[in-house]
């Protein structure tokens, strides 16, 4: 797959959620994305080319990183670029900015995201909501 597209025939498109931390958005977005290649607004590059674009993808995807570390950062930063680069690809009403550079509603997300999935381990055992943790 590429961005949603089938790659050996770009004309069965796939909608689903690529991440758990904001997946009714990312649904959103991929639906205008695969509406803007079924009316040409986005024109998909040649098989071979996906699979490049893929290959260099896919190294910043993978990875192991630990809670709280720099590396879970960039991973939550990665997702919103890429969904920002989306959402300027396909046209949708909202945006976070560019793949290249977010705009301060992208970084605010990648700030709440990664806050967010910080909260929970931040509390002590001894404190009385910690036994949801």
């Amino acid at each position: 797959l590429y961005r949603h597209a089938l790659i050996d025939n770009p004309n069965m498109m796939f909608l689903f959620d690529e991440s758990t931390k904001f997946p009714l958005l990312e649904l959103d977005v991929a639906a205008w994305l695969c509406l803007a290649y079924v009316c040409g607004d986005v024109k998909l590059p040649t098989a071979d080319e996906m699979e490049k674009q893929n290959r260099l993808e896919e190294d910043k995807e993978d990875g192991d990183f630990y809670r709280g570390s720099k590396e879970e950062e960039e991973h939550i930063r990665y997702a919103i670029q890429t969904l920002a680069r989306d959402m300027q690809a396909a046209g949708y009403p909202a945006g976070f900015g560019s793949y290249e550079k977010l705009s301060e509603r992208g970084e605010s997300m990648v700030n709440m995201f990664y806050e967010n999935s910080q909260n929970r381990y931040r509390l002590k055992s001894g404190d009385p909501d910690s036994s949801w943790r």
